[in-house]
């Protein structure tokens, strides 16, 4: 399993989003949202992840509980 820690990547966003508000450098902003969109990607694939391991796991139990 790939672990991915999320606080660094909350960390870094407000890291940019400080510099942003701090120097009002667009780059800042545009950086804050790339760790964003990383950080959705990475959420939407452990549900995904999720769910398919649910539904083995379901259909594992069927499977024992006709035996």
């Amino acid at each position: 399993m790939i672990f991915i820690n999320f606080n660094e990547w909350l960390d870094e966003y407000n890291d940019y989003m400080r510099l942003y508000r701090m120097f009002g450098d667009e780059e800042y902003f545009i950086e804050a949202q790339e760790v964003l969109d990383s950080l959705r990607v990475a959420v939407n694939r452990m549900q995904v992840s999720i769910k398919i391991r649910s539904g083995i796991n379901q259909d594992t139990l069927r499977k024992l509980k006709m035996l």
